[in-house]
């Protein structure tokens, strides 16, 4: 662990500088950058808060040019100021290239897995606009999408539950790394990425599907299921779903939404293998039921970041990858020849934001990747994938 006697890291006009200054005073808390004032707080312009800026009063209140940003960025910000340091992380530092430029260091901490994808992504424009040794602050279980372009990597080893309050020892360790490092600039990451102009193979390290491949079977349809994600088609079992979340029952009832979803799962695989050959998969995280009807690879939350590299393959040699809204269905989108994505009516604001875009024609990208209705039915899914599989040279330009 590293001393606690670490000098301040002060924000001026010309960015962060380590034992030099006045205040505002900056501190790293995990997820969150907080810039500390005489009379409040604020957050770091970074991620979400770049065009959503967060103040706060001497009283944790949120004063008036907060007022734009969205409510649940505000509340959790003021949930990170108002936390206890939680102990339990370890740090690591990794270095892969002598750093020699002006560095740039990247927070791409986040207890979201769509969040630091995007952060991880936004090391892509640096590399594009910059010659500056880039520096990456980073969970383990994301390391495999590190791009190599990358000086060195700080590794935070805690619950992903952690990294949105304050990391015990991590302030410290951060501010006795840049003492090292000394010349720095913190990056204001962008979460309006143009996607449609990165190429992702630089953080998978894996080609996307072949469309050529799409024109013979047996095909490979894979299933990205969540034990905290469901496939509901009732009204009822949707507001059930959200009750459970606001009172905290989801633990004690995910056997019931899986029993729901299970029932639906086994009418679209019966139907699926009525009208092409294929195999059916599920990968993803969490096993509280069998599914005997497929093929089941899901596994316990303790070994997902050990295999997350291994289902990246198992994506790229997918036909189809169909999951529900949240369960980490960009990294598929961008790999498997196409993705289904089935949208709750809560998360329509949210449409577009589990789609990366593949390289090819517009109308193909259009075809190949879907966002369906929650409701849709066993039936409905089905002539959506048969569709895609059988359509999928949409878009590409054909010679006489």
């Amino acid at each position: 662990m590293p001393s606690t006697q670490t000098s301040p890291i002060y924000l001026s006009d010309d960015g962060p500088s380590i034992g030099v200054g006045r205040k505002p005073l900056l501190f790293f808390w995990g997820n969150y950058v907080a810039i500390r004032h005489e009379n409040g707080i604020e957050a770091f312009p970074s991620g979400h808060f770049t065009y959503n800026p967060v103040k706060l009063n001497e009283s944790n209140e949120p004063d008036a040019s907060t007022r734009s940003a969205p409510k649940w960025l505000v509340e959790l910000f003021i949930r990170a100021v108002k936390s206890p340091s939680k102990a339990g992380a370890s740090f690591e530092v990794e270095v892969l290239k002598h750093v020699s430029k002006p560095v740039i260091l990247v927070n791409c901490l986040d207890g979201c897995y769509g969040h630091c994808l995007y952060k991880l992504a936004y090391i892509l424009l640096i590399e594009k606009n910059s010659e500056k040794d880039i520096v990456v602050i980073i969970h383990p279980a994301f390391r495999h999408l590190v791009p190599d372009s990358v000086s060195e990597i700080w590794s935070v080893r805690a619950p992903f539950n952690m990294l949105d309050f304050k990391i015990g020892g991590f302030h410290e360790f951060v501010t006795s790394q840049l003492e090292r490092l000394q010349t720095f600039e913190l990056a204001h990451v962008r979460m309006d990425l143009p996607l449609e102009e990165f190429d992702f193979t630089k953080l998978t390290k894996i080609h996307p599907f072949d469309f050529k491949g799409l024109k013979a079977g047996p095909f490979k349809v894979t299933l990205v299921l969540r034990d905290d994600r469901f496939w509901l088609r009732s009204r009822f079992d949707s507001f059930f779903y959200l009750v459970c979340i606001k009172f905290g029952w989801l633990r004690k009832m995910k056997w019931y939404f899986a029993l729901r979803q299970k029932s639906y799962l086994r009418s679209f695989v019966k139907k699926l293998h009525r009208q092409l050959d294929l195999e059916v998969q599920a990968i993803g995280i969490g096993k509280i039921l069998s599914l005997p009807f497929l093929k089941d690879e899901r596994l316990d939350y303790t070994d997902f970041a050990a295999h997350e590299e291994r289902w990246l393959q198992t994506y790229a040699g997918s036909h189809v990858c169909i999951g529900v809204h949240g369960s980490n269905m960009l990294l598929p989108s961008y790999l498997a020849g196409s993705s289904i994505s089935l949208l709750p009516d809560f998360k329509i604001p949210n449409f577009s934001e589990e789609f990366i875009p593949k390289p090819g024609p517009a109308q193909r990208n259009m075809h190949v990747n879907r966002t369906l209705p929650l409701n849709t039915s066993p039936t409905q899914l089905t002539a959506h994938t048969v569709g895609i599989i059988n359509g999928w040279r949409h878009g590409e330009k054909v010679s006489d």
